[in-house]
């Protein structure tokens, strides 16, 4: 059993069964404290690891430019777009959310 494990041990044992090692250390309780935390984000590390990996790619934005009463031109891609002035570019993703004068 290594020091580490032996402190947790005892931890343990004060906090399950005060009565059985009254005279724990301050300096144990501190190691055995560490230990348990460092195991703690261990663990989460290790939690993390396994979560799915997210295939995200960075916003871009953009504006309806060119608009007339049936189309409008995507700032990004150069697209028409017949169906309005919705929120993203059905060619690119791009998100209209640019005002005139501002940069895409």
């Amino acid at each position: 059993m290594t020091e580490i494990e032996k402190a947790i041990q005892e931890f343990e044992d004060e906090a399950y069964h005060h009565s059985l090692h009254p005279g724990i250390s301050d300096a144990a309780k501190a190691v055995a404290l560490a230990a348990l935390l460092e195991k703690q984000e261990r663990d989460k590390a290790d939690k993390m690891k396994q979560l799915p990996v997210v295939g995200a790619a960075p916003v871009v934005h953009g504006q309806w430019r060119d608009r007339n009463p049936f189309t409008s031109r995507c700032s990004v891609c150069g697209e028409e777009n017949e169906l309005g002035d919705t929120n993203y570019c059905p060619n690119c993703g791009a998100r209209m959310d640019l005002t005139e004068g501002e940069n895409d």
